[in-house]
């Protein structure tokens, strides 16, 4: 099988992409129009909320990194450090997959 190359993978993605974004948006009800029509001087971020979603979102990272550790370890792997187990879920699939003759 033909390899794809990089540029037809990322044309893919942002098609994709588009997509989705179109379907929600018909899903949801909202029409190209109603979003010209917003103010964006109202969008005035919170520093109370935005630190309050980091924060949340940090720990949902750190707890997907920990979930990731145990399945290892309960799969006969390594027992995998805080360091490790973060590092891990953050890579590309690509970056994972292993790479030798075969594969």
């Amino acid at each position: 099988m033909r390899a794809i190359s990089p540029a037809w993978k990322r044309i893919g993605q942002l098609l994709l992409t588009g997509v989705v974004t179109v379907f929600i948006f018909r899903q949801v009800g909202v029409s190209w129009q109603a979003v010209t029509t917003l103010n964006p001087d109202r969008w005035r971020p919170e520093p109370l909320w935005m630190a309050t979603s980091l924060g949340m979102l940090g720990g949902a990272y750190l707890a997907s990194a920990v979930l990731w550790g145990r399945m290892v370890r309960e799969l006969g792997g390594p027992s995998l450090g805080a360091r490790k187990a973060t590092a891990i879920p953050g890579q590309d699939l690509a970056a994972r997959r292993p790479r030798g003759p075969g594969s």
